[in-house]
């Protein structure tokens, strides 16, 4: 366990020593890169505070919808779009970081043990892969938890959900990685694992399609779908997502 925290830091140091080293420009894109980032999990957590208590008094109308079960559905939906999200990013970022950095040379030459090494590259991989995802997902939580019963306590589920996807996607990830490294050259693995990205996403764009987000805008549409995910009971509690969105008696 020292060992993980004691390569996470030195991971997030090495970022930060990337960053000061860096030249005008690349500062102004990192300083650019992150401004918008906490202005998109700015407006998320604005969009949150609306959205929950109008759909609160939508819900009112419609004593047909068991909320509890809409809201781990929506729960469970936003977990996994993360995942999967997480994963197409950290499996990249593995083959970069683990194979093609150039740190790699200087850091081998270490008298360290190479698990320790191993360790610090997949730690950076997990910065590199989850910090956008958690910049954006954090604040929005903490708006989201702030209608519970227990803030506390549903915000602290919630990163704790997000906290394992994300080490889940990196190990995932990372096992991708090396398995792509052991059929082709780095180099290429890293094309490779590119183009696994990017058919992920296409993918992803195609079912968001094909799902016609627009009937949303349609309220007959909207009360179907509705139905059809609100209607059934939740089941019992039984993980992080569902004492989330159930309300505690």
């Amino acid at each position: 366990m020292r060992a993980a925290f004691t390569a996470l830091a030195s991971a997030f140091r090495a970022r930060a020593r990337g960053f000061a080293r860096g030249g005008l420009l690349e500062k102004l894109a990192a300083a650019a890169a992150l401004a918008s980032t906490a202005a998109v999990a700015g407006l998320a957590a604005l969009a949150i505070r609306a959205l929950v208590p109008a759909g609160a008094r939508a819900l009112a109308e419609l004593p047909m919808i068991e909320p509890m079960s809409l809201v781990e559905r929506l729960l469970s939906g936003a977990f996994a779009s993360a995942f999967a999200l997480l994963l197409l990013g950290s499996l990249t970022t593995a083959v970069s970081t683990l194979f093609i950095s150039e740190e790699l040379g200087a850091l081998v030459a270490l008298p360290l043990p190479h698990g320790v090494l191993v360790l610090r590259q997949v730690s950076g991989t997990a910065l590199a892969a989850a910090a956008p995802t958690m910049v954006v997902a954090l604040p929005a939580a903490a708006a989201a938890a702030s209608f519970a019963p227990r803030p506390l306590v549903a915000f602290f589920a919630l990163a704790l959900g997000l906290l394992a996807c994300a080490l889940l996607a990196t190990t995932l990830g990372t096992a991708l990685a090396i398995a792509f490294v052991r059929v082709v050259p780095p180099r290429r693995a890293r094309f490779l694992a590119a183009f696994v990205s990017a058919l992920g996403l296409s993918a992803a764009l195609v079912g968001a399609r094909a799902a016609r987000p627009e009937r949303l805008m349609d309220p007959v549409a909207a009360l179907e779908i509705l139905k059809r995910f609100g209607e059934t009971p939740p089941a019992p509690p039984r993980g992080p997502l569902s004492h989330a969105a159930h309300d505690p008696k």
